[in-house]
């Protein structure tokens, strides 16, 4: 009788996992592009978009959007926040796919960013004025990597892409300077990436090293009061 009770324990607990994880959706480098919303996720490639570094820092900068480059190669992303993942053409004009999110080794960050979906219309959304659990999918969106090509850092180190000092991630940013004697003005600056460890301004895309705790690193760039 024990043991009866004992396996319809178990066999319960299976089936209310199984049930429990049927609603989570985990997508990876590999197969992001599965996902009916990926282009929330990644920069997507656009032929029209792309320039040649010697091009972005010619071009009329703009605030809210940055030039992530690689082999002086470079897309527009977004100032405010990366997303995880872009594709880049390289040399030979071959679409590659990164993970873009990066840290130095001795601050990593959460390698998977979690966000709900709802399955139902509007008429079947709530149930006696409740939310309907049934509606509602986890999506997990998993940026580890498995080797050092995913990287856009070439570096990938226990499941993290990391900064990399032989071949930092470099970035163009549109910054703002002012001075009593010449006023402000603005100009576009490469350099590494915000997050990256640094020494000095120029290092930076920001033209802002920063002291942050134990380390120097770019921190975001300056803009003019508003």
């Amino acid at each position: 009788m024990y043991n009866k009770s004992l396996l319809i324990y178990f066999i319960f607990i299976i089936t209310y996992v199984q049930i429990i994880y049927s609603y989570v959706l985990s997508y990876t480098y590999d197969n992001i592009t599965d996902y009916d919303k990926y282009s929330k996720h990644i920069y997507i490639y656009d032929k029209n978009k792309v320039l040649k570094k010697s091009e972005v820092l010619k071009s009329e900068g703009d605030y809210n959007i940055n030039y992530l480059c690689k082999n002086d190669i470079c897309i527009p992303v977004s100032t405010d926040f990366l997303e995880e993942f872009a594709e880049i053409p390289d040399e030979k004009g071959n679409i590659k796919r990164y993970i873009i999110q990066s840290s130095y080794y001795h601050k990593k960050y959460d390698k998977k960013t979690y966000e709900g979906r709802s399955n139902c219309t509007s008429t079947n959304e709530q149930i006696n004025n409740q939310s309907n659990e049934n509606c509602y999918t986890s999506v997990l969106i998993s940026f580890e990597c498995n080797s050092d090509s995913q990287c856009i850092t070439n570096k990938c180190i226990d499941g993290f892409c990391i900064f990399n000092k032989e071949n930092p991630t470099e970035m163009c940013t549109y910054n703002y300077s002012f001075s009593i004697i010449f006023g402000g003005h603005s100009y576009m600056h490469c350099g590494r990436e915000i997050g990256d460890i640094c020494k000095r301004n120029k290092e930076c895309s920001s033209y802002n090293c920063f002291k942050y705790k134990n380390n120097n690193i770019c921190a975001r760039p300056k803009r003019p009061s508003v």
